[in-house]
């Protein structure tokens, strides 16, 4: 076996302090490197865990939230729908009110019309007849006028009266 080390040129003392030297080396990437990276590592992986959690959070508050809003967005609807229907039944109604008064006051103002064109037209009627008796006393006098009888003459006012 020596020989085959010789021929190999294998020497103990080097590979000894070789193996002291890596041990040295690797103990010091240990420590000073291989930790921390490990730590940095494991800081990242708990920070990315986080992350995703807090954006699974997000998204579940913000379904929460659309759901919320567009729950708002229907009552809106809803209660201004219902807003316009009653303002627009008050419309109606109040328009069908104001028609329905007008009508009768229409009604009314036609009616007093009427009786007051009736009540005129009496009252020009009297005038006319009493204004045609008159008239026709005074022709019948003129006509008549050598013949002074009361009795004719209201007899011949009544008769043109009529």
């Amino acid at each position: 076996m020596q020989e085959l080390i010789s021929k190999f040129g294998i020497d103990w003392k080097l590979i000894i302090v070789q193996v002291v030297n890596f041990g040295i080396l690797f103990w010091l990437l240990k420590r000073f490197a291989y930790k921390p990276i490990l730590g940095m590592l494991e800081e990242r992986r708990k920070t990315i865990a986080e992350g995703l959690s807090d954006a699974k959070r997000t998204k579940m508050l913000r379904e929460e939230l659309e759901a919320t809003r567009e729950d708002f967005l229907a009552r809106a609807r809803k209660d201004s729908d219902d807003v316009l229907r009653v303002a627009r039944e008050d419309a109606t109604t109040l328009s069908e009110e104001l028609m329905a008064k007008s009508r009768e006051k229409i009604l009314l103002l036609a009616q007093e019309s009427k009786h007051s064109l009736e009540e005129e037209k009496r009252k020009a009627l009297q005038e006319i007849r009493a204004e045609a008796a008159g008239l026709v006393a005074r022709a019948s006098a003129k006509l008549l006028a050598g013949v002074s009888d009361k009795k004719l003459d209201d007899n011949l006012v009544r008769e043109s009266l009529k």
